[in-house]
């Protein structure tokens, strides 16, 4: 859909994927984050990730106005690292860099029914021996009474005790050495923007989220290694998210950070529609519930003309 669209409504739901990720950007280097990271399934942002995060969210206050919505009343992110990162950064953004000293009235919310998809290809992208963060694993073919030889012990555990509340979440981002110490090396060396330091991006984690105010409840499902979560059931929690919020905020704008697989399947659930195609780093669209049916209207699918300008690592065949 064109960037300048114009198409009046009210209330909206705005679910857009997180950044660029630091290990796919070593990974296509030849390095690999993967086996000295002390939590190798919760990759932070490089600094051009933090710029896309910026960019979304100035593009979505102008594109907003221009389609006769109100402005961002609410952020919820998944609790994976590089999504909140990049929802603190889009909310700067909404704001015209109000959120820069943490003081914006808009902080993000941690949403763990937005979390990564618990499927055996997201396990395999960092529980193996040789993970490197490829979706499915270094060698998808690989005979799984192998893995059970080499895989991370984490992996067993239930899923909900690998996820950060929002507590954890600020204090990592408090303490994080900058994206650019993590990413380039003295030869490889590129500045794409300064940045506020990442304590200022923790000021605006909403901290005082009780667990209770979630919507999906992780700790009562089962997902662990060898117990993934199936397509469907990824799709039933991203509906219930958005209809929940939708709910929540009758006639106001929501803007959901998540990843490629939750976006994707959120999408095809919504509309009914299996042609959106790949959700590339900060692709958003705008969904609003029709008033005749069960399915949603998308007032944009799939957009990152805000994007278009900063060249990335993203690829096709990650869909994380």
């Amino acid at each position: 859909m064109s960037c300048s669209e114009n198409n009046t409504t009210k209330g909206a739901v705005i679910v857009a994927r997180h950044g660029e990720r630091i290990d796919y950007v070593l990974r296509d280097s030849e390095r690999n984050w993967i086996p000295t990271a002390p939590r190798p399934w919760d990759p932070p942002l490089t600094s051009r990730g933090r710029m896309q995060g910026r960019k979304l969210g100035t593009y979505l206050s102008k594109l907003l106005t221009e389609k006769g919505l109100g402005p961002v009343a609410a952020v919820y992110s998944s609790p994976m690292v590089r999504c909140c990162q990049t929802a603190a950064e889009a909310v700067i953004g909404l704001t015209g860099g109000e959120g820069v000293g943490g003081d914006s009235s808009l902080k993000v919310k941690v949403e763990p029914g937005l979390v990564e998809s618990l499927n055996e290809d997201w396990y395999r992208s960092w529980c193996l021996a040789d993970s490197n963060g490829t979706w499915g694993g270094r060698h998808p073919s690989k005979s799984r009474a192998k893995d059970d030889e080499d895989i991370d012990p984490r992996a067993k555990l239930p899923a909900h005790s690998l996820v950060w509340g929002p507590h954890e979440i600020a204090d990592f981002l408090s303490d994080e050495m900058s994206s650019s110490q993590l990413e380039e090396s003295d030869d490889t060396k590129e500045i794409h923007a300064p940045f506020v330091k990442n304590d200022h991006l923790a000021a605006l984690i909403d901290v005082d989220t009780v667990e209770t105010d979630a919507i999906y409840n992780l700790q009562e499902k089962p997902y662990k290694y060898d117990m993934f979560e199936s397509p469907e059931s990824l799709q039933d929690r991203m509906e219930v998210v958005t209809q929940s919020l939708s709910e929540k905020y009758p006639n106001q704008t929501v803007l959901l950070l998540s990843h490629g697989g939750p976006v994707t399947h959120v999408y095809k659930r919504l509309t009914g529609n299996n042609q959106q195609g790949m959700a590339t780093y900060t692709s958003f669209s705008i969904y609003r519930p029709n008033t005749d049916g069960d399915k949603w209207e998308a007032l944009v699918s799939n957009e990152s003309c805000h994007v278009k300008d900063i060249e990335s690592a993203d690829h096709n065949s990650s869909f994380i």
